[in-house]
């Protein structure tokens, strides 16, 4: 967001986590006539952020309630609890509530769950994947057949290192840029989105169709991230790309 610091104009973040676990925010009460940041160093504050409007605006209720959680994880709390009360500050607002169930969903995803049978596994990936997409049973069966193997124990469980998601976890207090690399790719190239993502933003999508190899852009409606290129109209879009139709 654009602030002004001491007459100078600048653009700055509305909330971020440092590296010490503990989120700032940009006191949205005050502005403009003064530029003042809170810090939160635990869910309480977070909440009481939310509720008393340091923050607002969807997209930083939003940021702030998925930081929020990340904090409590990091500190051990329950995460249904804390979940709840952030979502209780505001309990019509559908940014915070879609931020908290999401990045609870993606921190659970990075554990390494074990399971009595494939069955239970299956539940589990048609949770963890939901924002995947409406998929038939057979297609559900089939993510999981390959996505999951038996360990010696007997027991079930994801065939993959769950740890993939730390290093991303140690780059929240930042934003990752990587235009000058995408920039310099020059093959011919099929941009595909899911129209809920909330991980690839759609003004995003559309900058990329404008630089580097300037892509064709598909999106799929009622998709998050990422589509899993099992559906027909999927498939589709990308058979047509390969061959040149």
């Amino acid at each position: 967001m654009k602030v002004l610091d001491h007459g100078t104009r600048k653009q700055m973040r509305a909330v971020w986590m440092d590296g010490n676990g503990i989120i700032w925010m940009i006191d949205q009460r005050k502005l403009p006539a003064a530029l003042e940041l809170v810090s939160a160093i635990g869910i309480f504050d977070i909440a009481g952020a939310i509720k008393d409007m340091t923050v607002r605006g969807a997209p930083a209720i939003g940021a702030t309630a998925a930081l929020g959680i990340a904090q409590a994880a990091a500190q051990g709390l329950n995460l249904d609890e804390a979940g709840s009360l952030l979502k209780g500050t505001r309990p019509t607002a559908h940014d915070l509530a879609f931020a908290v169930d999401h990045t609870v969903r993606q921190i659970r995803a990075g554990k390494d769950p074990r399971f009595a049978s494939l069955e239970e596994t299956e539940q589990y990936v048609r949770k963890v994947s939901a924002p995947f997409g409406p998929l038939t049973d057979a297609q559900w069966r089939h993510l999981t057949e390959h996505n999951a193997k038996r360990f010696d124990d007997g027991r079930w469980g994801m065939n993959y290192d769950p740890a993939i998601a730390l290093p991303f976890r140690k780059a929240m207090d930042r934003d990752i840029v990587l235009w000058k690399q995408y920039d310099a790719v020059r093959c011919p190239t099929l941009l595909l989105r899911g129209a809920e993502s909330d991980l690839l933003l759609r003004e995003t999508a559309l900058e990329m169709t404008q630089r580097g190899p300037k892509p064709r852009l598909i999106e799929f409606a009622g998709i998050g991230h990422a589509p899993v290129l099992m559906a027909d109209d999927q498939i589709a879009a990308v058979r047509e790309f390969l061959l040149g139709t």
